[in-house]
This record gives structure tokens, sequence and C-alpha cells, in this order.
């Protein structure tokens, strides 16, 4: 029996109601052999309907693949010219990485800090910027990084937003309040290395961990080390500038003039933070600086160009390294003296210390000469002095001992000349 490759399902003519709501107007002569009722007819009739429609559908396949077939190499080309493009591109990338190393060798490290950067109050944000320009401009042996809760951050800038716009929320009242700091704070590492270089690939070595904090409510940087037994060279950083003393004046009059920074806390509100923030200069501020006015603006502007100039960046790092090293090397002589063997007795030394009995007795017996009846007891006595604390003076006091031992036996001997009592005497 003859068995079709293909379903009656797949090749079934279109239904007769589907096929007669399907005719047009130029259909006319399939409607009326339907009409006409004859079963043949409208068999005729269907076949053609059914040819003429699958004749429309092959041509329109057919223009479908010739479409497929032009978008495909379309789709080739471009494959390809993206593929030499992407080799091109590793050229170039190849090719430039030297340059890059020289022009920015901390692109990398800024490339996910730029939003945090714009968290930063005004002090911090000047602070790094500084930083990051003395790393890249004259490859200062230091690196820093922003550290801190970036959700607080932001929460705390929409806060400081409303506050501009609503007007001044109240003071803090508490002495937490005073020592709030702000969620994000500025990491410095100075390193072993004064200058880094750009093309090394060896990490430098960290001496010293640094982190500096903004405190809002008391408008300062703070800084201490995470480190705790390193936070004594911060105190001795500068002459004078210990941290324990208020960095602005108008600090000393919160709470009627009786505030003074608590010396229990690590983190301490040195000068030269101050300086470094640019808090020299910068006048009284918003803490965001997109708030600032046009003459505020200006005014940090020329501060700003003496900042430069004064290469305050260099001046601290290179402190703080010379206060590592310095610690270091003493600590290091003071462990070799601790495990040196102290000497037993005195006995190894040949010449013992001199002094200026010497000169002492040469003076009393020039004064016996010129007013013996005055002078001459004290002299006496001098010298009789002298010569009991010199028992065991060396050649260095032999000269002056053996003129006391003189003097001593002339006025025993009445020697010396019996004068008349000066007038003054």
């Amino acid at each position: 029996a003859f068995a079709s490759a293909v379903h009656d399902d797949q090749v079934a003519l279109m239904p007769l109601p589907e096929m007669l709501a399907s005719l047009t107007d130029e259909d006319k002569v399939l409607r009326e052999m339907v009409e006409k009722g004859n079963e043949h007819e409208i068999m005729k009739a269907r076949l053609k309907h059914e040819n003429k429609l699958r004749k429309i559908f092959v041509h329109q396949l057919t223009g479908l693949k010739q479409t497929k077939s032009v978008l495909e190499a379309a789709v080739t080309a471009q494959r390809t010219t993206l593929t030499d493009l992407q080799t091109q591109l590793r050229t170039v990338e190849s090719t430039a990485k030297p340059l890059q190393l020289v022009l920015g060798p901390t692109a990398p490290m800024r490339a996910g800090a730029s939003h945090a950067a714009n968290l930063l109050p005004t002090p911090l944000y000047i602070c790094y910027s500084q930083l990051v320009a003395a790393r890249e401009a004259l490859n200062a042996g230091c690196t820093t990084t922003i550290s801190g809760n970036l959700e607080e951050a932001e929460s705390y800038a929409n806060a400081q937003a409303c506050e501009a716009a609503q007007g001044p929320n109240a003071q803090p009242t508490t002495l937490e309040d005073l020592y709030k700091a702000h969620p994000l704070n500025l990491e410095l590492r100075v390193h072993k290395e004064a200058t880094l270089s750009a093309t090394s690939t060896k990490p430098p070595t960290t001496l010293l961990i640094v982190l500096l904090q903004y405190l809002p409510a008391l408008k300062v940087v703070t800084a201490t080390c995470p480190n705790l037994a390193d936070n004594h060279l911060l105190k001795g950083l500068f002459p004078g500038d210990d941290g324990s003393g208020m960095p602005l004046e108008a600090l000393s009059q919160l709470n009627s003039g009786t505030f003074r920074f608590s010396s229990s806390r690590q983190a301490r509100p040195f000068r030269w933070c101050q300086h470094l923030g640019g808090l020299d200069f910068v006048p009284t501020l918003p803490v965001l600086a997109s708030q600032l006015p046009s003459d505020g603006q200006e005014a940090v502007l020329a501060g700003l160009e003496g900042y430069r100039t004064q290469q305050r960046v260099l001046a601290v790092v290179q402190r703080l390294r010379e206060a590592k090293v310095g610690d270091a090397s003493l600590m290091g002589q003071v462990n070799a003296l601790l495990k040196s063997v102290l000497p037993s007795n005195m006995s190894m030394f040949t010449r013992k210390p001199t002094t200026v009995v010497a000169v002492l007795e040469v003076k009393a017996a020039a004064a016996a000469v010129a007013a013996p009846s005055v002078l001459a007891p004290a002299a006496k006595a001098q010298a009789s002095v002298i010569s009991k604390a010199q028992p065991g003076a060396g050649a260095a006091g032999g000269e002056g001992a053996g003129q006391a031992a003189q003097a001593q036996q002339q006025l025993d001997d009445g020697e010396l000349p019996q004068g008349e009592p000066a007038d003054d005497a």
C-alpha cells in the first residue's frame, strides 16, 4: 500500500469555511463553483485556491531566503571587521603601555575611587587630590586610598543637601556628637623609597600608615596610626605640634570657652593635618564644596595657588619618613646598648677626669700674694681643701697639686710676706 512520507495534517487543504472567508473579489469563479453544491466542483475550487496560496508562500519563502543570505553576508563582514579591530586595539594597547606607565601610573588605582572621592568632605578631598597629584607628578613615595562606608557617606551627603535647603539643624550637644567622624577616611601609606619608579613592577615597602579623618562638628582633620605604637611619631613630627592644642581659635569658644580636645583619643587635630587639608586658608564653608558661593570658590582657588607652591605634601611625607627611620635607628642603638657589657670598675680608665681645681688654686695663690694679711688664711684653707680633694689626681692635675702643696708649706713657714690689709678689704 502507498504510504506518504508527509502526514496528511501537514499538507491538508484549508478547511472550507476558512477558504470561503479568505476568498477575494478576484475569486468569483471559485465562489460560483462552491455555490453549485457539486462536491467535485467544490474540491476543484479548494485545490485551485490551495495551489494559488502555496505559490504565493513559495515566492515569499524564496525572497526571505535571499534576504537571509544577504544579512548573513553582512554579519560575516562586520564580524571580520570587529575581529580585525580587536587585533588593532590590542596592538595599540601594548604599544601605549609604556607611555601609560609614565604618564598615568595611578590611573587604575583611581578608576574605582572617583565616586568615593566625590563624597569626601572638602578638607579630605583637598588632601586626597594633592597626595595623588604628588604621587603622579613628583613620584612621591606614598600612596593614598579612600576607605569607609559608601552607603553612610551617600546618606550623609543627602542629609547635608537637605540641611542646606531647609536651614541648619540643631548644633551637637554631646561630646560623642562633637567627635563623630565622617564615614569616609583617607589611608596614607608612606613607603621606604622616597621616589617611586613608574616602571618598577616590585611593590614598594610600606614604612608607616596614617589614617586621616574629618570631624564635621569641629571642622578639623585628625590623624592617627592604625599601629598605635607609631602615634608618638605624629606627636613629634613638627616642633610645638603634639596635637594637644586647638588648631582653630573658634573651637576654644565651644562650651562657653571651656572646651578642650580630649587627650584620651588617639586621633589628634595636628596643625599639619589642617595645613594638608587646606584649612589654614579656606574660609568658613559648608561641608559640600558644591554649596560654595562664587566668592567662596574664588577664595579656595586663590588658596590652592599658594598651596601648590609650598609643597606641603612633600614636607609632611618626608617628615613622616624621617621620623620612622630615625625612631627605628634610635631603637637599634638602645637595644645595642642594653646588650653591651658595662665596665665593672674604673681601673680600665688610665686617666681620670680633670677638673678646674688647678685654676682655682692658682687664683687663690695669686690673691694671697697680692693681699697676704687678709687672703693668706683663705688661701691656706683653699690649698688644704684642694690637696685633700685630689688624692688620686693624674698627670693633668699634678702641677696644680704641687703648687697647692708649695703654697701650704710657705704659709706654714711664714715665708710669704706680711703686708698691710688692703684699703677695700
